[in-house]
Formats: C-alpha cells, structure tokens, sequence
C-alpha cells in the first residue's frame, strides 16, 4: 500500500534484536477452565462474514446488516458454540461484549488446550474460528467486528441472555 506523499520511499532499516522470533498464532496460547459451567443447553450458531465487494461500505453477518442481523437468542446456562467463516476479503476482529469464550479451532486446526478471550480474530479469505461459551451474564451484548468502518457498515449481532 503506498500512502500520499511517500511514494518514493524507501523502508526503513531492520529492527535489531528480533532474528529468531516467531510470530504469535492462537496455538501458542494456553488457557484454563475459568468459564463457568453449562447448566441448560447446547446451542449452535454458524456465522457468515462478508461484504466489501466491489468497493461496499456494507458488512454483514449472514447476509444482513445490524439492526437487521439476526440475534443469538440464549438462556442463560446454555453452552454456545459459535463457527465463524469469513468471506470478504478483510480480516475481522470478533468482538463479545459481557462474556468470554474459547477459542476452540481457527482454520479447521484443533487447538489442545484453547485460550480465553472476548475478541478473536477471522482471517481474510475463507479464515474460520469456532468458539464457545456459557451465556452467564443476563443483557443484550454486542457481538461485532472490532474495525470500526465494518461496524458502521452493519457486521454486528446481538447476543441476547434471558
């Protein structure tokens, strides 16, 4: 990407000390059971995540734009497995308000002891995240994409807790 006014310029120079390092993937972390236990049921969501095409400002989940996504509808105690796929061309940092959950695979790879978080991130051509938690925390949450132009554009959901 060349930026106005820099277009002939040269990258910097390396940053010493960093040889050897490796870059950090969901695998490497290692979570605890810190989530609180189901008491209810098992619900399973599968969410699309596309737009961008063509130049759109729109971003969707599903196919619809907030406020016309459809909500993640719990009870409180379920245990709630969400699958990401990414169809757009962008990455998109999935955010959950009110709750944690773990993040079970990214791009079909296992992970053995998955970490704990309330974003995580859906990588840009096909990427995919499952994750789950237990709905514990009573409200209406938002569950969007963290970059703030495809918030705008409609990629958000409810997570809504009886």
């Amino acid at each position: 990407m060349l930026y106005e006014g820099h277009e002939g310029a040269k990258p910097g120079a390396s940053v010493e000390g960093v040889a050897g390092l490796s870059l950090w993937h969901y695998s490497i972390g290692r979570g605890r059971e810190i989530l609180p236990s189901p008491t209810v049921r098992e619900r399973s969501f599968d969410l699309t995540l596309s737009g961008g095409l063509m130049g759109s400002d729109d971003w969707t989940i599903n196919g619809k734009r907030y406020p016309n996504t459809d909500p993640l509808r719990l009870q409180r105690g379920d245990r709630v497995r969400v699958r990401f796929e990414n169809n757009s061309m962008e990455a998109h940092p999935m955010h959950l308000h009110g709750q944690s959950f773990k993040v079970l695979s990214v791009n079909g790879h296992r992970l053995h002891t998955p970490i704990v978080k309330d974003s995580v991130d859906v990588e840009a051509h096909m990427g995919s995240v499952e994750i789950e938690f237990t709905a514990y925390n009573p409200g209406d949450w938002f569950f969007h994409c963290h970059k703030p132009m495809h918030m705008q554009g409609g990629m958000i959901t409810l997570a809504k807790i009886a």
